[in-house]
């Protein structure tokens, strides 16, 4: 019986050290964590984490509106980068449909003209000289 109650004094004193461990080892997660709060990537999983569990969510609540906060500014970021690629999408379909006009109205006036210059029915323009006899 005496064996039996060492054995659980030692687990007692155990559970609570790793305890304590275990606490230590949150609080430096946690510190890095929040060290890299600016990180959309890392923001997001501690939003995700903090949603599901609202006690976590209460005690961190400064941490929470940090990490949502820059998923936000990360989703503006994100819709206006997007909103600028469609602008410049549309602006080279644009340029590239004048090119390819451009190009058809030069290749259609270059045909026009060498047909002009292979007529053969053509009679050379001349000057007609005047005899004036003073």
């Amino acid at each position: 019986m005496i064996k039996a109650s060492q054995n659980t004094k030692s687990t007692a004193v155990d559970n609570n050290q790793l305890s304590t461990v275990m606490r230590s080892m949150d609080v430096d997660q946690w510190k890095y964590l929040v060290s890299r709060i600016s990180n959309p990537t890392t923001a997001k999983i501690i939003v995700e984490y903090l949603d599901s569990d609202p006690t976590a969510k209460l005690q961190f609540a400064g941490i929470y509106v940090r990490a949502r906060e820059t998923v936000q500014r990360s989703r503006i970021r994100y819709a206006k980068a997007k909103q600028w690629g469609e602008r410049l999408a549309r602006l080279m379909s644009w340029i590239s449909t004048s090119a390819t006009k451009l190009r058809q109205r030069q290749s259609v006036a270059v045909d026009q003209n060498t047909l002009r210059k292979e007529t053969p029915n053509q009679q050379p323009l001349i000057w007609p000289v005047l005899n004036v006899n003073i």
